[in-house]
């Protein structure tokens, strides 16, 4: 199978090394910037190295590419690799609106393609537990309510672009709304308060809170206006009937022969001095991510996080966004 990737940046690179944990090459790569060029053919100096993605769709014509451009090229590059028919993974998000991401799915599918979105908690074993927790033992109760907060700046200005990155609540909290989203099922109602920190235009700074049909629900308190080295409060829990869930590992409570190198956990504080403890062994995300989607390409099964998966997490920011617009929705 031959494989490419478009953007040389750093996850670019790290596809790159993934694929090659995986026993794959990557073929030939393209960036814009010549920088990265140049660092991507030093490291990988048998990479046939393009500017523009379309010639490199033209000319190394690969069975597969992985996208790692800023949010607002993605949709016109996906639809290339359709004219190409060429499968396509694609970091996230997978577009700035839900328009978009239809096209873009509508195009992949009449191509015959496949399409996946890199949301990558999806296939790690932190995240997997936690879903197992919530979900399969219901260790807190129903309902459950995921808060959290953070605070920084991205490490570039697109971010923080409206018609570039959208800021936090569609670019950062696309995790998030992945992962609940697959957790918890479709959202019911959604509240927001969203306004503007930084110098760029994207609503950067603010209040979303989300109730899913489940009934369960997650609140996001989320600032990337603040001035590049400035750092706030970062922290999250998830506070049910019966504890709540803190994503640490008190040393005092940490299982026989548990290796921090090679295991993770979190707990649940029950009261009264009552502490259930959760672990798993870590893995690479990104890798069994890259695995997954050269597995749906080989055995020609859907990716469990394809066009629909992308659509849903940008059609919810949308609501965010909306809902900001006008309150109490």
């Amino acid at each position: 199978m031959k494989l490419a990737i478009i953007g040389c940046g750093n996850m670019g690179l790290g596809h790159a090394r993934r694929l090659e944990t995986l026993g794959h090459s990557v073929a030939a790569a393209c960036d814009a910037f010549p920088g990265a060029r140049d660092e991507f053919k030093a490291k990988y100096p048998k990479t046939q190295v393009f500017e523009d993605h379309r010639a490199l769709l033209e000319k190394s014509k690969p069975d597969a590419v992985w996208i790692c451009l800023p949010t607002f090229l993605h949709k016109q590059t996906v639809l290339d690799c359709a004219a190409a028919k060429v499968h396509a993974m694609i970091e996230k998000p997978m577009a700035l609106t839900e328009a978009d991401c239809r096209e873009m799915d509508s195009a992949m599918r009449a191509a015959k393609a496949k399409l996946m979105i890199a949301f990558c908690r999806r296939f790690d074993t932190y995240w997997g537990k936690l879903r197992e927790v919530l979900v399969e033992r219901r260790a807190l109760g129903k309902p459950v309510v995921w808060r959290h907060i953070a605070s920084g700046r991205p490490p570039r200005d697109w971010f923080l672009q409206k018609d570039k990155g959208g800021g936090p609540f569609m670019d950062g909290c696309v995790h998030n709304w992945d992962f609940c989203l697959w957790t918890f099922g479709a959202a019911k109602s959604v509240k927001a308060s969203l306004l503007t920190l930084s110098e760029h235009d994207a609503l950067d700074t603010g209040v979303a809170d989300v109730i899913f049909e489940s009934g369960d629900r997650t609140t996001l308190n989320w600032c990337w206006g603040l001035p590049t080295g400035a750092r706030g409060a970062n922290d999250q829990d998830i506070l049910g009937r019966s504890g709540v869930l803190r994503f640490s590992l008190p040393d005092g409570h940490k299982p026989k022969g548990f290796n921090a190198e090679t295991m993770g956990g979190f707990h649940i504080s029950r009261g009264k001095d009552q502490v259930e403890v959760f672990t798993f062994e870590k893995n690479d995300m990104y890798v069994e991510e890259d695995r997954h989607f050269l597995e749906c390409i080989a055995q020609d099964k859907e990716p469990v996080c394809g066009g629909a998966a992308g659509i849903a997490a940008t059609a919810l920011a949308e609501r965010v966004f909306r809902a900001s617009a006008a309150p109490g929705i």
